[in-house]
Order: C-alpha cells, then structure tokens, then sequence
C-alpha cells in the first residue's frame, strides 16, 4: 500500500488522483492534504472523506504516513513543494510545469542531488498517448530519415484561453509565462521526438485579444443554451479554473500573453517553428516533420497520424492509433504507469529532467520574446549539468 499526501487540488491533479485510484486496486490510498484555500480543502474532503487536513507544507511532507507527495498546486509553488519534499525523504508526482523560473529550477536540481535516489514523476500527459508512443516509434524506425526541418502548434477555443485569462494563470507570478503553462507539454513532445534540444531560439507573441478593449466581443454572440455568454463559458463550467481567482478574461490585470510564434534550431541541425493561439475557432495540436526519407504529419485532435516516403510514387501510409481527443486518451496509460512507478520501483517515463529541458526552452524562448533577440542557450543547459 502507497500513501500519498496531496499539496494542491485543482482541477488537473484531482482528475489524475481520480484515474490513478480507478487502477490502483487499493493499493494506493490518499490520506493527507494541504492548501491554503478554504474551498480546496471543502472540495478535497467531499471527494476524500476522512482525508487528513493539514496546516502546513512542513506536516504534510514530514507525515510518517505519506509516502508519495503529489503536486497539483498553482505553478509558482511547485518548487518549494518539490523541495520541501524531497528533503523529506518522499517519493513526487509533480504536475507540469515542473518551476516557473530557472532560479526555481536550479533549487529542485539541488534537493534532488541530495536525494538522488527518490522517484521524480512529471505530469506530461501526452507521452502517454498511444498516438505520440506510435509517432515516436515510427521516428526510431528511421522512416523520416535525418529530420530537416518542421512545424508544430496548438490552438486553442475561444473559451478555453478565456478561462485561462479570467483566472490565475493571467499573472506570471503564478503561473510563469503562458508558454511555460500551456504549452511546455507540446515542447516536451518536440524534445522526446527529436531527440535534441534547442541551440538558439527567437520568438514573437504578444496580448492581442483578451483585453478590456475587446470585452464587447462578448455581446457579439447570442447567450446559450445553459444561460451564460459565449466567453463565459469556461469561468461558469469551471474549465481550467481555480474558482477565487475568476474574473473576466477582458481584463488588464495581466502580464500574460495570448498568442506567439518561435523559431528554434535543435542542436542536431533542425529547424522548428511553433504557434500557439488561446483564440481559434479551429482547434489543432499538429506536428508536420520533414526528414531526408519521408514525412510525417499528425494532428492528435483528429487521432490521424500519416507517414509519406521519399519516392518516384509515394504511398502515404495513415493510421489512427486513437480517436481524437484533447490529451490522445492518454490519462489512463499515464497513472498506469505512475502505479509501476509506485509500486513496482519502474523508472518514469517522463523525469525531472525532461522537466527541466521543457521548462528552460520555454523560458528561452520567453527571453527572445521580451529581449527582441536571438538566444543562445547554451547557458541554459549548462545549469542541468552543474
């Protein structure tokens, strides 16, 4: 039996606790919690009755009874979670993204030094997707060949960037920058698929949409069905928010941004180009990777994964390993393998260091966005290895 004390419950780590105990066949328990909000702990007990409510971080991660800490918390405490538990000796589940600056992510290369030898699991749902698992393998196949050159994005509904400009995740204090916080899982997938990492890095972004000037677009559209405005929806469903923190996405209390483009040569010698939109009203999350023997388009809300070879009469290969959904129905696989991770001692998949590759290319990329430069990051890179 694994005990796991729980800092944080938003709506992400309650899902992820919810499908972890739909498989773990008791042998895993959720037995204490802390979190400054009122409403989480009323939230975490009407779904744990008899959880244990803790005061403070330090009593949670100190519990005899806890041996797992999970980490569902606002972006900006993930650090001193993580570290605080690992010097307490516990194993961490820790939900992306893994710090919100690079001093943060220095901090947890510390504690985790200390304590080399406790499991360290990142919440990158989308490793778990049989649709990226078989996009991965076709890569290591070799059918792209050497890859030259590609583009990927995610775009997002109207209501989902809403949401996320009506709550917490407006001010990069807590939430890091938006690239950080909504895409960091789609850089991961380029830097597992690629095998590589960015050497230089430049970007452009900007807030163009959700802002007070803007908030008659909200009259645009008529109310529906459930009774509440077409940019209203997240904030009313409680879709990606924390529910102290709502208010309108047309506001100028941010510091965050709604769309960016960047540009990023790997060290293996390939070019990328990634968009991200928070309006679209065409949703996507697409890769298009050219190589030297082929290519390889996906697009993982469509569930169609399609290989075209170098040739005198190409046959494109296309398959759906899955029907499309937004994370590639990969929620279960993941706590699958955070169980054996738990349980049986089997080594993460996806690691603090995958967690720290992510969250300096955004953070690189966020740097040429404010700077107007072009980045090297070599000096990223060499804070993992000190």
């Amino acid at each position: 039996m694994k005990r796991i004390g729980v800092l944080g419950f938003g709506r992400r780590i309650n899902s992820v606790l919810k499908n972890l105990m739909s498989v773990a066949d008791g042998n895993v328990s959720v037995v204490a919690f802390y979190d400054n909000s009122a409403k989480a702990v009323e939230r975490i007990s009407a779904e744990y009755p008899g959880i244990r409510v803790c005061s403070s971080v330090e009593e949670l991660v100190t519990s005899p009874d806890v041996d797992w800490v999970f980490i569902g918390s606002f972006n900006a405490a993930h650090c001193g979670h993580a570290v605080a538990a690992l010097d307490a000796g516990k194993d961490v589940f820790c939900e992306k993204p893994v710090a919100t600056n690079r001093q943060q992510c220095q901090d947890i290369v510390a504690a985790r030094q200390r304590h080399p030898d406790q499991q360290f699991v990142v919440g990158f749902v989308l490793r778990y997707s049989a649709f990226y698992r078989t996009m991965k393998r076709w890569i290591d196949e070799g059918r792209l060949g050497r890859l030259i050159s590609m583009e990927f994005n995610e775009t997002l509904s109207p209501f989902h960037g809403a949401a996320m400009h009506g709550n917490w995740r407006r001010r990069s204090e807590w939430s890091g920058p938006m690239i950080l916080e909504k895409c960091c899982h789609d850089i991961d997938l380029l830097l597992w698929m690629t095998g590589s990492k960015p050497s230089r890095v430049a970007s452009f972004g900007g807030l163009n949409f959700f802002t007070s000037a803007n908030a008659h677009h909200n009259d645009l559209y008529p109310v529906g069905p459930k009774g509440f405005r077409y940019y209203d929806r997240g904030l009313a469903t409680g879709f990606a928010v924390g529910t102290e923190h709502n208010i309108t996405p047309f506001n100028d209390d941010k510091d965050t941004i709604d769309n960016q483009v960047s540009i990023l040569e790997l060290e293996n010698g390939a070019r990328v180009s990634f968009h991200f939109c928070m309006h679209s009203a065409k949703l996507e999350r697409r890769f298009y990777m050219c190589g030297t023997r082929g290519s390889i388009r996906a697009d993982v809300l469509t569930g169609t994964l399609e290989y075209t070879p170098v040739g005198w009469e190409p046959t494109s290969e296309t398959v759906r390993p899955i029907e499309g959904d937004d994370h590639g129905n990969a929620e279960l696989p993941m706590v699958q393998d955070v169980l054996a991770c738990m349980l049986h001692g089997a080594p993460p998949p996806t690691t603090l260091e995958d967690g720290l590759r992510a969250s300096y290319t955004c953070f690189g990329i966020d740097e040429a966005r404010e700077n107007g430069a072009v980045v090297d990051m070599a000096g990223y890179w060499a804070d993992i290895k000190r």
